[in-house]
């Protein structure tokens, strides 16, 4: 019985169970984040406290991260699925499956992004690699402002409709996480 085990970095199910629980918790924030949010919606704002203040400001990133950090896991479990070789002992990924890039994660599986997706792809690559752990990237010109890269979703943006948009950045979030994991094959016996 113990032959049938595989190693816990070339299980599928490790790897998509680990993208649920960063779901979960993206989902927890985005919960808490948007709810303000709304509240500040038709000039509210008095009704906010100065932590919800901060934290309209502050969650946003860690929602980003852990998202993009959700849907990695999620994309390298389906590649394991695949292939189980690729995840060596020191998780190693062969060179052109994309390390942190989800676009390129995203198209090793298999799936053809729109180009609103790429560039949220992009977006979310921004916020694992840098933009939802640190003030700056690592290139940072000694810029005074840079901003949160959102992909589509906050271009040219006015008060009225950046509810809206976050909403539809929640949503594409989603779908490309359900899109993924739908693509996940069935558990074997020895993965439950």
């Amino acid at each position: 019985m113990e032959r049938d085990k595989i190693p816990l970095a070339q299980s599928p199910e490790a790897w998509r169970r680990t993208a649920i629980g960063l779901k979960r918790s993206a989902d927890i924030i985005w919960k808490r984040w948007f709810g303000i949010f709304i509240r500040l919606e038709g000039g509210q704002i008095a009704k906010v406290t100065p932590q919800e203040g901060g934290d309209v400001y502050l969650l946003l990133p860690s929602f980003l991260l852990l998202s993009g950090l959700a849907i990695e896991n999620a994309l390298k479990g389906l590649l394991i699925s695949k292939e189980p070789s690729i995840a060596e002992s020191k998780i190693r990924w062969k060179v052109g499956l994309g390390g942190h890039d989800l676009g390129t994660l995203f198209k090793s599986n298999g799936f053809i992004p729109t180009s609103d997706e790429q560039e949220f792809l992009d977006a979310l690559t921004q916020a694992v690699l840098w933009a939802g752990r640190y003030p700056v990237p690592k290139y940072h010109a000694n810029e005074p402002e840079i901003g949160i890269p959102l992909g589509p979703f906050l271009r040219n943006p006015d008060i009225a409709s950046v509810i809206s948009r976050m909403s539809e950045l929640k949503e594409a979030c989603d779908s490309l996480y359900s899109r993924i994991l739908s693509k996940y094959p069935k558990l074997r016996a020895n993965e439950t």
